[in-house]
């Protein structure tokens, strides 16, 4: 019966959004360019969009200290469904990006665990990869289409939709973005 308060800090969202990318022109790096499902990093593709059985879901296949250990997690799963070698189950993934750049791994591992991604995300619907990702602590989420917003029904039972008639018809439509009291 209490309300909800929601305090965003701009700077720190910012900050944790653009990760240790955010210093690569202060230090003379190629810094990240956005494309279609992922990021590329100087010669490097970085996919973050992923297929499942029934769409697509959103995979945070990252590196480094602050994401490095969901990457290795999920990479482990990969491996206990069959998908990957013990040697790409097995790789540094918090310094991954370090070893590939100073020349200690070759970029074709890269690619190698983003396809062991595919073939694991390809095998399951975008429901069971949340569910599992949710046991497994891993960061992947499903990739809602227009159908499965309406669908949703924790939208339908916090009251998100508002009812409307267009043209003579009765059509549901978003409301607002937020609630308030007082």
């Amino acid at each position: 019966g209490l309300g909800q308060h929601i305090d965003v800090a701009a700077h720190q969202c910012m900050l944790q959004a653009s990760q240790s990318q955010m210093l690569a022109a202060a230090v003379g790096a190629v810094p990240p360019r956005r494309f279609g499902g992922g990021v590329r990093l100087a010669n490097y593709t970085i996919r973050l969009v992923y297929p499942a059985s029934d769409g697509h879901v959103a995979v945070t296949f990252l590196f480094g200290d602050m994401i490095g250990r969901y990457t290795q997690r999920l990479m482990q799963w990969v491996h206990a469904e069959g998908h990957c070698s013990d040697e790409i189950r097995d790789l540094d993934y918090i310094r991954f990006f370090e070893l590939i750049y100073g020349g200690q791994l070759p970029p074709t591992a890269l690619d190698e665990a983003a396809e062991a991604i595919t073939r694991l995300t390809s095998s399951r619907t975008k429901a069971e990869l949340l569910e599992e990702a949710m046991a497994r602590n891993v960061l992947i989420a499903p990739i809602a289409t227009t159908a499965d917003t309406l669908a949703f029904d924790q939208l339908e039972a916090r009251g998100f939709w508002e009812r409307a008639e267009v043209g003579g018809q009765a059509v549901r439509l978003p409301g607002p973005w937020a609630r308030t009291e007082g």
